[in-house]
């Protein structure tokens, strides 16, 4: 499902962490639709998360590849799974 609404959004999907700033991090879709009531279009439920820590974001603009934020996933294991890149 997930893969469809990407390409379906042109290829590109963005989405912040599914918690308000300064609040716990949420672990289920339950607690993000009950957190972000009425603020969010869409969540997709892949089930409860095991990692209890903020999302990584990285950038991706043509073969360039810049962490934002570090969080649950590594910046190696990130590069580790993605075509030849350039990483910064």
């Amino acid at each position: 499902m997930t893969s469809r609404l990407i390409k379906e959004c042109g290829g590109a999907l963005i989405g912040t962490s599914a918690n308000i700033s300064g609040r716990p991090s949420l672990r289920t879709a339950e607690e993000v639709l009950r957190e972000l009531e009425g603020r969010v279009d869409l969540v997709v439920d892949g089930g409860p998360t095991s990692l209890g820590r903020e999302s990584t974001v990285v950038r991706v603009l043509e073969d360039e590849i810049t962490v934002l934020r570090d969080g649950a996933i590594s910046r190696d294991d990130i590069l580790k799974t993605l075509p030849e890149t350039r990483a910064c």
